[in-house]
């Protein structure tokens, strides 16, 4: 499935130009001035997206509830600056050349991958959303053709640069060819989450590799399981069980890490065991979880807690992300007592 075919409104190119302008910035930009304009953009985010705010600091909280108030504020406001970065690492992925992403990673199990790549056997890159995954993909571009899923952007132009810019086609827009035209041409494919799953069961079987993003909100479908992650009931897709039993499949776990200096990426892949996947969804359900977990807590600013993990519940809980009642509840009681004092006043001469 590609792109879609929503014709783009004049708000959609108006944005879509100002992030191309800034992507390219980025891939042009030093790594000190990058970090620097990451962290300015983090901090404006953190207190302009209150939404977004409210919903890191309700999964930290779900998360990490042994951390005090404080300290999870200070690890959202690191949130918010590592989400930045990665936003910015788009613009090298999209538009660096191919020297320039190998000298912004230092990979880490690339000689594992190199190895397992020659065997043309069908293989898995499952990658946790950590804050990078576009500098991943491109990254791995450079040693193999493979298709990519991703959840489309709202803006189809954006969406459209995605394609053009990692799969080396022509835009009709102009000024997107030129700020990739001299890049260099990559085979990834980038193919839609939504619709049919047969674009990744062909990459499968043509011994492509197929970089998979497992850990999102699910709705309440046929394959959904509820599994544990930090503890809590999470909707959790039962696809990679049914891909990893598909030809056999191996499993490459796959994830990048911002330096905590901002000086580029550290790149992670490692094979996972061939019993990783048994064929019962509900175990593996949990043992991907356990598996993502375990890597989070190594990194938890890293991590793309801007996401409503926990969004389905199971039947008969309560939602968690009212932030709209919470704030609705917060202004009434404030609006009462403000009001208290003046209904008081207004009843003592009438006593």
């Amino acid at each position: 499935m590609g792109r879609r075919s929503t014709k783009p409104s004049p708000k959609h190119q108006f944005f879509a130009f100002l992030a191309s302008i800034l992507w390219g910035a980025c891939a042009l930009m030093p790594q000190k001035p990058r970090w620097y304009v990451g962290s300015v953009l983090g901090k404006l985010l953190y207190w302009l997206a209150p939404k977004r705010r409210e919903i890191v600091l309700r999964n930290l909280e779900l998360c990490f509830p042994e951390q005090s108030e404080p300290a999870r504020r200070q690890l959202a406001s690191q949130v918010f600056r590592n989400a930045a970065l990665g936003v910015l690492s788009w613009g090298l992925a999209l538009f660096a050349s191919d020297r320039r992403i190998e000298k912004e990673i230092s990979w880490y199990g690339r000689e594992t991958m190199e190895g397992f790549l020659e065997t043309n056997q069908s293989v898995i890159l499952l990658s946790p959303h950590f804050v990078a995954p576009l500098m991943l993909v491109r990254s791995i571009g450079l040693l193999t053709p493979l298709v990519a899923m991703y959840y489309p952007p709202v803006n189809p132009v954006i969406d459209m640069t995605y394609h053009c810019a990692l799969e080396g086609r022509q835009s009709p827009y102009r000024w997107v060819n030129w700020m990739y035209a001299k890049r260099g041409k990559n085979s990834i494919q980038m193919r839609s989450s939504r619709g049919s799953m047969r674009p990744f069961y062909d990459a499968l079987k043509h011994g492509l590799p197929f970089f998979y993003l497992p850990d999102q909100n699910a709705k309440i479908e046929a394959h959904t399981v509820f599994a544990p992650f930090f503890g809590i009931e999470a909707a959790t897709y039962t696809a990679l069980t049914r891909f990893a039993q598909y030809r056999n499949s191996r499993i490459i776990l796959c994830y990048g890490l911002i330096r905590p200096d901002g000086k580029g990426f550290d790149l992670h892949t490692e094979m996972l065991p061939q019993n990783f996947v048994m064929g019962d969804v509900q175990k593996d359900a949990i043992r991907l979880n356990q598996m993502i977990e375990n890597l989070v807590r190594r990194a938890p600013d890293q991590y793309f807690w801007l996401h409503r993990r926990f969004k389905t519940r199971p039947e008969g809980e309560a939602p968690i992300y009212w932030f709209f009642l919470n704030r609705l509840t917060k202004t009434c009681i404030s609006f009462s007592a403000c009001l208290s004092p003046a209904l008081c006043a207004a009843w003592i001469p009438f006593s």
